[in-house]
């Protein structure tokens, strides 16, 4: 009778990713040793661990998360971050950010006893292989003169990045990356030597991921969470025991292990690369438009994006429970669905674009206007001379014209379905405005309001609403912290579009006895679109400085925080539910609009190739096709809008 082999984990090294899986052996009462040469756990070597979301997520179903945040008193040991040129100017500062670094070396000895045991198994070239693309020296200071505690700073330059944070006791710790002459590989990456000190201090590792990224530790993290979890599938597929595992079963594990990190893994590398590769400016012109453009812009959006797109995918034991924490983005296993394929999400946004491209040229074949009729009633019956006997005159009338030509038509039917049309434009302006104000739409087209507004006078919705869907699809936001709107904004957009566009357009609609008053009301509203825009830009600084001077002043970078709080949701409903009530009302008096079919039908498609990817999503674009008939474009597309609204706020966690 064969003997029973107990299983036992032998852990080689105490860093770490063997602490970590020690931890979780224990949580499953599976037995375990730690061979560690050092004669303390946190011997003097390296500079710093970051902890991120994602390793952090692990910690806390091993009940160690909140531990380790009470050594820094139950907060983040420094409050700002600033990002500064190679000069040291400051480009950017927001709170709140923080990157460290971590090493880690066994590798070799895994190699040699996998070639040793079945030979071939690794790769003989790969040592060699492995591409250094930057040197790094990196140290720790205490009581550093002038330093301020509770900050952190990242300097970007040509060919080389710096980042300086603070730490507990007093510390800080800095590292200094600089782009090699060129790319070396194995034996042939460089160390510092002591004749190096004096200039660039000291390196001590070749790491094929660049360490500004600070996901080795929290990468071993996920790595151990991933062999747990491979090893319970495997227990659990044995009846409940691990005993005498057989080399094809041990292997299996690891392959399991392997197959589930693989993917992320180099999704982490090329991340932290191009981090790397932006802060050094490899490519002068796209990170001076970041650096200098695109991040103070966007109130740090950006850059929130850049750094959580590495953590949202991060694993855990699947057997262990998640306490519930407050986010702000959810973990990508926490959505409601999991997002497609990225080939597949590429395919779709491509095809959404073609299909806005083509409708958009469709429209303007089809945008067809009586000039003849026109430009005679503009030289014949208009009396508006604004712009004095100029020709610019002349082109301000006819404009003017196009207006007023069906509105004087004999037959009513013109008459009415203007009636029915430009009130259906208040959802766009609404729209365009809530999206230009968004976080995320922040240093993109997006923001610019008024380039749509000029656009629907010039092309007309049918040709604006493609463009706008374009753009969307290129520029939109990815995370739900994007989605936030400042208050003062929403609470400016009814009375803002009341004065700015409904009442211009009321009376220019409603010809009266006075043909010089209402002709003026007709010139009024060729700038109503943009009169409501400044209007809402106006109210909401009004607002903003009315609320500053009532209210507490607040410590410097706490607004930032105000988006997480969704102050803004049930006031953005309230004005989707003022528009829905209005449009639908008005449409079922007026007759159908041919014009209206497109707009909240693509904006939905476009939005469901980023957020929405569940049967619930499918039965709203049902209703947005019903909406156009039952309720009208405006109406629908409000409605759609409120849905979204509620969707997207709904993935944070208070």
């Amino acid at each position: 009778m064969a003997s029973v082999k107990e299983f036992k984990v032998i852990i080689a090294g105490g860093g770490i990713a063997g602490l970590t899986l020690a931890n979780m052996l224990e949580k499953f009462h599976l037995d375990y040793v730690v061979l560690e040469g050092h004669s303390e756990i946190s011997p003097a070597v390296g500079a710093s661990i970051g902890m991120f979301p994602n390793g952090l997520r692990i910690l806390d179903q091993l009940g160690c998360y909140k531990p380790i945040k009470e050594l820094f008193g139950e907060s983040i040991p420094y409050e700002k971050t600033y990002t500064r040129d190679e000069k040291g100017q400051v480009i950017y500062d927001m709170p709140g950010f923080f990157s460290h670094l971590e090493k880690r070396a066994v590798r070799g000895v895994m190699t040699a006893l996998g070639n040793k045991l079945e030979p071939g198994y690794f790769d003989s070239k790969e040592p060699e292989s492995v591409p250094c693309y930057y040197c790094c020296s990196f140290g720790i200071a205490r009581g550093v003169p002038g330093w301020t505690s509770g900050e952190q700073h990242v300097g970007t330059g040509r060919g080389r990045s710096q980042l300086v944070v603070s730490g507990p006791e007093d510390r800080v710790y800095w590292f200094m990356f600089k782009k090699l002459p060129e790319t070396k590989y194995g034996k042939d990456i460089p160390w510092y030597s002591k004749e190096d000190e004096a200039e660039f201090v000291k390196r001590n590792w070749t790491h094929k991921p660049n360490p500004i990224g600070g996901q080795g530790a929290n990468g071993a993290m996920e790595s151990c969470a991933e062999l747990m979890n491979a090893l319970l599938r495997t227990r659990d597929s044995r009846g409940g025991n691990l005993t005498s595992l057989t080399d094809e079963e041990i292997e299996s594990i690891f392959n399991q292990t392997r197959s589930a990190r693989h993917v992320r893994a180099v999704e982490i590398v090329k991340r932290a690369h191009d981090q790397q590769s932006l802060f050094a400016y490899e490519n002068p012109a796209i990170s001076t438009i970041v650096c200098k453009f695109a991040q103070p812009l966007s109130g740090g959006e950006s850059l929130l994006s850049l750094l959580s797109g590495a953590y949202v995918a991060g694993s855990v034991v699947e057997k262990l429970p998640i306490p519930y924490r407050p986010r702000a983005i959810p973990f990508r296993d926490e959505l409601p669905a999991q997002p497609i394929d990225p080939t597949v999400h590429g395919v779709v946004k491509k095809v959404f674009i073609g299909s806005m491209g083509l409708l958009y040229f469709v429209s303007r074949k089809a945008f067809r206007l009586p000039f003849s009729e026109i430009d005679s009633w503009s030289k014949s019956a208009m009396t508006l001379k604004w712009f004095g006997n100029t020709r610019a005159s002349n082109i301000f009338n006819l404009f003017i014209s196009t207006l007023a030509v069906p509105i004087t038509d004999a037959d009513p039917s013109a008459r009415v379905q203007l009636w029915n049309f430009l009130p259906q434009l208040i959802s766009p302006l609404v729209i365009y405005a809530i999206e230009a104000s968004r976080t995320g739409n922040q240093a993109t087209p997006l923001a610019l309001p008024l380039l749509f507004s000029v656009g629907m006078q010039i092309q007309g919705i049918g040709g604006i609403g493609p463009l706008y869907s374009i753009l969307s699809a290129l520029f939109s936001y990815e995370m739900p912290t994007g989605r936030a709107v400042p208050v003062e904004v929403v609470k400016s957009l009814v009375p803002a579009v009341t004065f700015g566009f409904v009442v211009p357009t009321i009376m220019a609609l409603a010809p009266t006895p006075d043909a010089n008053a209402w002709h003026n009301w007709l010139g009024i509203w060729q700038f109503a679109p943009h009169l409501f825009n400044v209007l809402a830009m106006g109210i909401s600084a009004g607002l903003r400085m009315w609320n500053g001077k009532r209210q507490p002043k607040k410590e410097d970078g706490q607004t930032i925080y105000d988006r997480y709080k969704r102050k803004d949701v049930e006031s953005l409903k309230m004005v989707y539910t003022i528009r829905m009530a209005t449009s639908r009302d008005q449409h079922l008096q007026d007759l159908p609009n041919p014009f209206k079919a497109e707009w909240g039908l693509s904006s939905l498609t476009e939005k469901l190739a980023v957020f929405f990817r569940t049967c619930e999503a499918a039965k709203a674009a049902l209703c947005v096709i019903a909406g156009q008939f039952l309720v009208g474009s405006g109406a629908t597309w409000a409605g759609l809008w409120y849905w979204r609204e509620d969707k997207i706020a709904g993935l944070m966690r208070e």
